[in-house]
């Protein structure tokens, strides 16, 4: 009866993480979500259940590694001195974002097939969010600077959480992990939707995301080589038709017209002024209330680097970005080893949200990449679970 709960509470949160901004239960104004309520009733749950588990033995180093980055950071802010802008030096929303994915990689590692049905959730939830947005709720989003925002979120945060959703389509429709047969193609018709969204938020990030993922899952798949080619044939043929999209919206189509003749929406000057940042303090960084003083300093207003490793260097200098890398390293190790025993899925998953942290502002914090992290941290136990 208890697992009954966790479970449900993890597919609950699958769905409203799914749904991005959109709380169907609280105002957009407010500070508390449902996702919050139901992301503490998880971790405090689990926590009561299995307290001698909540840390999974080959995951205590890198653990350890995303703890001590919130003390480097906190450290770094105290050495740089008390930011005027109030910026507290203890980040708690990263914390939390660290202790919920300590929870959940355990609780994916005791319960490796709801890695699975975690995901269809989501991806059936995000399936419908797409056509609600797109077909139904026309007045919950407009376009602005080539972009759709849908209520009022960040288009790079809507498209990266609609790319997550597309890329596991993808792989039950390529690899079948749950031996659906035929069935399994269904999923092309929520796809569809998914992949319009992407492309309408004007999100170069996500959609390089998508693409590089497709790529690494039609060559890298255990499939044979005839699959291997319609796949890939077919995929082409659908790019023209998505082209076509693309020209066919107003504001979007020219915002895809500057990204071919090269432009990066300002963030070369943004990343330029970061790293000049960093070589000022390049051990221990500013901390995250001296890059704000700094940036306010240089563009009169606070602006991310749009990149977690930059964003870190700055505000944790070596020390934080070491951390980090290392935390990578087991989670690339760990889809390694899922690779080995036959399944590329969980290595396509860090490539496809790692692209979107490298371009996108704010993702430090962004619990759909803890929430992916979680799986691939424990994806090789479900390879066992499924034999």
């Amino acid at each position: 009866m208890a697992n009954k709960l966790l479970h449900s509470l993890v597919l609950v949160f699958s769905v409203l993480l799914a749904l991005g901004s959109y709380d169907p239960f609280f105002p957009a104004a407010s500070q508390l979500t449902s996702s919050h309520i139901v992301l503490v009733l998880f971790v405090g749950s689990y926590s009561f259940l299995y307290p001698r588990s909540t840390i999974e033995g080959g995951m205590r180093a890198p653990v350890l590694a995303l703890f001590s980055i919130f003390f480097v950071l906190g450290l770094s802010q105290a050495f740089y001195g008390d930011s005027i802008y109030s910026i507290s030096p203890l980040n708690i929303k990263y914390l939390m974002c660290v202790i919920f994915f300590t929870v959940l990689s355990s609780y994916y590692s005791k319960f490796p097939i709801s890695i699975h049905y975690s995901l269809l959730f989501y991806s059936l939830s995000a399936a419908i969010f797409s056509m609600a947005v797109l077909y139904f709720f026309g007045g919950a989003s407009e376009i602005y600077k080539g972009q759709l925002i849908v209520f009022g979120e960040n288009p790079n945060s809507t498209a990266a959480r609609m790319a997550v959703a597309f890329v596991y389509v993808m792989s039950v429709c390529i690899q079948n992990p749950l031996t659906w047969g035929r069935t399994r193609y269904l999923l092309l018709l929520p796809a569809i939707p998914l992949i319009l969204l992407i492309v309408k938020s004007g999100s170069r990030g996500a959609l390089l995301a998508v693409m590089a993922s497709a790529i690494s899952l039609i060559v890298f798949s255990k499939i044979k080589r005839r699959h291997k080619f319609y796949t890939f044939t077919f995929s082409l043929m659908l790019l023209f038709p998505l082209f076509g999209y693309i020209a066919s919206i107003e504001g979007v189509s020219a915002r895809w017209e500057r990204v071919l003749e090269g432009d990066t929406a300002g963030r070369t000057e943004i990343w330029i002024d970061a790293v000049s940042i960093f070589l000022n303090s390049p051990v221990i960084g500013v901390g995250e209330g001296g890059y704000y003083e700094e940036m306010l300093v240089r563009y009169g207003s606070f602006i991310d680097t749009h990149n977690i490793i930059l964003y870190l260097a700055v505000s944790g200098g070596v020390v934080a970005v070491s951390l980090f890398m290392y935390f990578c390293y087991s989670l690339l190790s760990s889809a390694w080893r899922s690779f080995q025993g036959g399944d590329i899925f969980p290595f396509v998953l860090f490539l496809n949200i790692m692209i979107v942290a490298l371009k996108t502002g704010g993702v430090l914090t962004y619990l759909v990449m803890w929430y992916l992290f979680a799986m691939i941290a424990s994806y090789r136990r479900l390879l066992g679970a499924l034999e």
